[in-house]
């Protein structure tokens, strides 16, 4: 029997599956496993409803004098905000990233709450939740170096039996 995954190309996969199995070990993320169905099929509607949760964190002055546009952050871009404007919960929305169809949106929306954050590191004042954030969506780590300097003895005395 052959796998019934169709690949990003739009042709079916070609590997053979164990009986009484569908998918093939490449796609067994694709097998229904329950639960819910996903929201977005679309990578353009994602993308537009990306858009949207981004454009509600700024908003546009505009001096009625000069005529000049500021943007003014009213709200910071978080994953969590976004996984709401998406209406999905954050492990949710992660979980997308995994599919290769939408990784490219998910990873360019993430990066830029994360360049959001960062940015907030060199702004002043408090940054430890700055940092719990980005530790704990992006993977950052306090890294220590250690320069060890000296001489090492090792003593080893061997024994006959």
């Amino acid at each position: 029997m052959q796998c019934q995954a169709i690949k990003n190309n739009g042709e079916q996969c070609n590997r053979k599956v164990k009986k009484g199995q569908q998918y093939c070990w490449q796609h067994k993320d694709q097998a229904v496993q329950g639960g819910r169905p996903k929201i977005y099929n679309s990578i353009k509607q994602m993308q537009k409803d990306i858009d949207k949760y981004f454009k509600s964190c700024i908003k546009k002055i505009i001096d009625p004098e000069t005529g000049e546009i500021t943007v003014e952050q009213i709200r910071p871009f978080t994953i969590t905000g976004l996984a709401i404007a998406l209406n999905m919960d954050r492990r949710t929305l992660l979980n997308y990233e995994k599919d290769d169809k939408f990784f490219p949106t998910i990873k360019k929306a993430k990066l830029k709450c994360e360049n959001f954050a960062e940015e907030q590191l060199f702004k002043g004042g408090t940054v430890s939740g700055v940092i719990f954030n980005l530790k704990n969506n992006y993977n950052w780590k306090d890294k220590q170096e250690i320069d060890h300097k000296g001489d090492i003895e090792i003593d080893v005395t061997l024994e006959d039996e």
